[in-house]
C-alpha cells in the first residue's frame, strides 16, 4: 500500500522539485527572512494569518544549515503530501470491519484517491502552499490517537493526550481546522466499528479550539479583510463549487452538459444529485450508511465554514481550500468501490477505482505541464539576474504572470497555475530564488502579446509607447517573452548603447540615415542568435523594419525575423540622431538543416510599402537586393546552445 501511494505522488508531484520559488512562495520567504524561530511562534505582523507550523520546518532547515533551499522544501512538500495519503488510507483501513477481510484493500484505494485528488495541483508543487499538507497531517495524526484512545484497553489517556496535542499543533498549521472538535464527534459516532457513543471527548477539543483561538487574536496579524457572512448569492455560488470537489470524479461531464446549453451551476448540481444519490443507493444496499455519511460529513466539517467566510472569486482561485476536505472525499469513493467489490464484482471495482484515478492523474499532470510552461521563461530571468550585477537594471517585457488551458476540465473555478502574482515585485521574486538584490522589473507591452492555444496573463503595468521608450533607455538589458503554441521563450532583445563611436568602418549605411556598425551571430542546434550594432546618422524612417535572412546554398530562403529594432520595443520612430542600439534577432532553425553552407543577411524596409531601404557596402558597393550579407555557417560548425 505505502509504496504504491509513494510512486502514485512521485509520478504525479515528482518533478515539480525542479520549479523555483514563486506565488505565495515570494511574500512568505520574505516576511520569514526576517524571522526566528521563536518570532514565528509569537507574532505574525506583517501576514493576514498566523500559522507558525507552516514556517517552522522551513526555518529549522534554514537555521541547521545556514540557507534556504527550494528543492528541499519541495520534497517536504512531496514528502508530507505522501504521508498525508499513507494516513488517510488508515483511517479508511479503521472505518471498515476487520472482519470483513478487504479493509487493506479499500484503504489502499483511499489513499490513492487522496494522493491524486485534482485540486492538490495547487498545494503540492508550491511550497508556500504547505500550510494544507502540515493541517491534514496533524488532523489525521488526532483522529487516529483518538481511535486508539476509544479502542485500547491500556494507556489510554496517553492517547487522548497525544490527540489533543496533534490538535493544537493542526490549529498551528491552519486556522481551518479549528472545527476539529466536529470531526471528532463525527468519528465518535460514525467512526470504525458502532460503540457507545461519549460526547464528552469532542467537548475537551471544542474547549482547545476556545482557548487556541483566544490565543490566536491576541498574535499582531496584518490588518486584512472583514471576516463576515458572504451574502446568499455568494454562499450558493461557493456551494455549488465545495459540491463539485466533493463528487469530482463524474464532474467533468458538466462540461459536455454546458455545451449543450446547461449553465455551470446546473451542470454541477445535476451530476452532483446523480453522484450522491448513486453512492447513497451502493452504501444503503451493503448496509453501510455510516461509511458514506461519514466521508460526506467530513468533507462538508471543514468546507463549510470557508464557503459560508470567503468571497467567490477567492474559492474559485484557490482550489487548495479543498485540501483538507480532500480525504472525506477519498474516504466517500473508495468506500463505494470497496462496496462494489465485496458484492462480488472486482472487475467492476478496479473499472470503478481507474474511472477515479486515471482522469484525475491526467488533470494533474497537464497542470504541471502549464507549471513548465510558466517556469521555463522566469527560470531564465533567474539565470539572467545571476550573470548580471546587483545594481544592472534589468527589463522583462511581456512575462507570462499565469498561464491556463484553452479548456477547462470542471465547470466551476479556474485551473490555471499562477506565477507571478500582483503583490509581488519581480526583484522579489530573483532575491527568493537566488539570494541576490536584482533591480530586475517587468511591464506589459500589450503591442507584442499574441493569442495561443492556451490563456495567459502578462505580468507588470501596461505600458504605452512613451513609457516603455524610458524604461529601454534606462535598462542595461532587455528581453521580450515570445509566446509560442508550445513553449514560452525568453529572448534577449538588446540594448541601447552610448553615443560613443567605435573605431573601424561600418558594415553597411541604409539612406545614409541608418548605419550597421557591427554583426555578430551564434547558431545552435534549432536557433541562430543575431546581434546587430546600429546607429542613427539621421532621423530614421519610422515605418522601417529590420529583416535578418537565413539563405540556402541556392539563395533559398530557409528562415528569417523580422521586426522593428529590439524585437519591436525601440522602433524607428523613437530615434534621435546619434542614438546607438544593440538590437538581437532570434531565429528559429528548420531541423535537419541539410549540408551547407547558409549565409546571413540584414536590411531594412517600409513595413508599409515593402520597399526595401537603399544599402551600402563600406566600400560603397550596392548589395544584390539591398541585403547586407554578414556571415555563413554550416550545420557542423553549429555551437553548443548556452
Amino acid at each position: 500500500m505505502v509504496l504504491l501511494i509513494a510512486a502514485a505522488v512521485l509520478l504525479a508531484y515528482g518533478d515539480s522539485i525542479t520549479l523555483p520559488f514563486h506565488f505565495d512562495d515570494i511574500p512568505h520567504y520574505l516576511w520569514l527572512n526576517d524571522q526566528s524561530i521563536g518570532s514565528i511562534w509569537l507574532s505574525a505582523a506583517g501576514r493576514p494569518y498566523y500559522r507558525p507550523m507552516q514556517f517552522f520546518g522551513w526555518k529549522l532547515y534554514e537555521t541547521a544549515f545556514g540557507r534556504d533551499s527550494v528543492v528541499v522544501y519541495h520534497l517536504m512538500s512531496i514528502l508530507v503530501h505522501a504521508l498525508d495519503a499513507v494516513l488517510v488510507a488508515l483511517v479508511a483501513r479503521r472505518l471498515v470491519d476487520a472482519k470483513r477481510g478487504e479493509g487493506w484493500w479499500r484503504a489502499t484505494a483511499a489513499g490513492l484517491t487522496f494522493a491524486l485528488f485534482p485540486f492538490s495541483y495547487q498545494v503540492v508543487p508550491l511550497p508556500g502552499s504547505f500550510t494544507h499538507p502540515m493541517v491534514v497531517l496533524f488532523v489525521l495524526l488526532s483522529i487516529l490517537a483518538y481511535d486508539r484512545f476509544r479502542t485500547r484497553g491500556r494507556c489510554v489517556w496517553r492517547w487522548l493526550i497525544v490527540a489533543l496535542v496533534c490538535g493544537v499543533f493542526a490549529f498551528a498549521s491552519n486556522e481551518g481546522s479549528l472545527v476539529l472538535a466536529a470531526a471528532i464527534a463525527l468519528y465518535e459516532a460514525f467512526g470504525g466499528a458502532p460503540r457507545p457513543i461519549r460526547w464528552r471527548w469532542a467537548g475537551l477539543f471544542v474547549l482547545l479550539a476556545v482557548v487556541y483561538f483566544a490565543w490566536y487574536q491576541s498574535r499582531p496579524l496584518q490588518a486584512g479583510d472583514e471576516v463576515r457572512v458572504r451574502g446568499l448569492e455568494a454562499i450558493v455560488q461557493n456551494a455549488m463549487y465545495v459540491l463539485q470537489g466533493g463528487t469530482f470524479p463524474p464532474q467533468p461531464i458538466g462540461r459536455a452538459l454546458m455545451d449543450a446549453g446547461f449553465t455551470d451551476h446546473s451542470a454541477v448540481l445535476s451530476i452532483g444529485f446523480l453522484a450522491l444519490s448513486t453512492l447513497a443507493v451502493l452504501y444503503a444496499r451493503a448496509g453501510e450508511m455510516r461509511g458514506l455519511v461519514f466521508g460526506a460529513g467530513w468533507f462538508a466539517i471543514f468546507m463549510v465554514v470557508p464557503a459560508l467566510l470567503l468571497p467567490h472569486d477567492y474559492l474559485i482561485n484557490a482550489p487548495r481550500v479543498l485540501y483538507l476536505s480532500a480525504c472525506g472525499a477519498a474516504w466517500l469513493w473508495a468506500g463505494a468501490a470497496g462496496v462494489v467489490r465485496r458484492q462480488g464484482r472486482r472487475l467492476a471495482a478496479l473499472a470503478f477505482v481507474a474511472a477515479v484515478l486515471a482522469p484525475s492523474f491526467i488533470f494533474i499532470r497537464q497542470r504541471m505541464a502549464l507549471y513548465y510552461l510558466n517556469a521555463a521563461p522566469l527560470q531564465e530571468v533567474i539565470d539572467t539576474a545571476l550573470r548580471a550585477g546587483p545594481a544592472d537594471r534589468l527589463l522583462f517585457v511581456n512575462l507570462p504572470a499565469w498561464v491556463s488551458a484553452e479548456r477547462q476540465w470542471y465547470p466551476i473555478g479556474h485551473e490555471g497555475v499562477l506565477f507571478l502574482p500582483a503583490y509581488t515585485t519581480l526583484s522579489d521574486f530573483v532575491f527568493v530564488n537566488t539570494g541576490q538584490p536584482s533591480q530586475a522589473i517587468g511591464v506589459e507591452f500589450n503591442n507584442l502579446t499574441t493569442p495561443q492555444a492556451y490563456y495567459y496573463g502578462v505580468y507588470g503595468p501596461p505600458l504605452d509607447y512613451e513609457r516603455l521608450e524610458f524604461e529601454v533607455r534606462s535598462a542595461l538589458e532587455v528581453h521580450l517573452a515570445a509566446y509560442k503554441p508550445e513553449m514560452i521563450d525568453l529572448n534577449a532583445a538588446g540594448r541601447v548603447l552610448d553615443q560613443t563611436r567605435p573605431a573601424g568602418a561600418d558594415r553597411a549605411s541604409f539612406d545614409s540615415l541608418v548605419a550597421l556598425e557591427s554583426a555578430t551571430w551564434l547558431a545552435c542546434a534549432d536557433r541562430l542568435g543575431v546581434t546587430l550594432d546600429w546607429r542613427a546618422d539621421a532621423f530614421p524612417p519610422g515605418d522601417a523594419h529590420i529583416f535578418v535572412h537565413v539563405l540556402d546554398a541556392r539563395g533559398a530562403l530557409i528562415a528569417q525575423h523580422d521586426s522593428p529594432p529590439l524585437q519591436g520595443l525601440l522602433p524607428f520612430w523613437q530615434w534621435q540622431p546619434g542614438d546607438r542600439t544593440r538590437d538581437m534577432h532570434p531565429i528559429d532553425l528548420p531541423a535537419p538543416l541539410e549540408d551547407g553552407p547558409y549565409a546571413i543577411a540584414v536590411g531594412l524596409y517600409n513595413v508599409v510599402t515593402g520597399q526595401r531601404v537603399r544599402a551600402a557596402l563600406a566600400d560603397g558597393s550596392r548589395p544584390p537586393n539591398d541585403a547586407v550579407p554578414i556571415g555563413e555557417f554550416a550545420p557542423g560548425q553549429q555551437a553548443v546552445c548556452p
